[in-house]
């Protein structure tokens, strides 16, 4: 390898590396205005840890915490969901997206609980 192939290499890890870091401070930054500034503190002390903070979540994680432990769901919108989940075909639309809107209403009825097994979808 020469000198230059080595230098090149260097350069490139120490671009990717800054931007993983920058990376790094962005999302704790939002990580911690969105724990600050818009979610109450009840939602999101449980996953507060001693001397890192919020530091060790991700706006994925803190989402899903709350999506998890503290969306109430009701009886309507369970029902919605079964029947957007049996809609039917109009045929004047095309297949893939009718076949994808099914798919996005199937994991919604799984993720609140409602039955909707792939069968139904034939």
């Amino acid at each position: 390898m020469t000198h230059i192939n080595r230098e090149t290499i260097k350069v490139r890890h120490d671009l990717a590396s800054t931007n993983c870091w920058t990376q790094e401070a962005v999302d704790d930054i939002s990580v911690e205005h969105i724990v600050q500034d818009s979610v109450d503190e009840m939602h999101v002390e449980e996953l507060d840890e001693d001397y890192v903070g919020y530091s060790n979540q991700t706006i994925k994680t803190i989402l899903a915490h709350i999506k998890n432990n503290w969306r109430i769901i009701t009886t309507l919108e369970k029902k919605q969901a079964a029947e957007y989940f049996r809609i039917q075909w109009d045929a004047t639309s095309h297949i893939t997206k009718y076949t994808r809107e099914l798919n996005k209403q199937q994991r919604l009825c799984r993720d609140i609980g409602v039955p909707a097994p792939g069968l139904n979808k034939i």
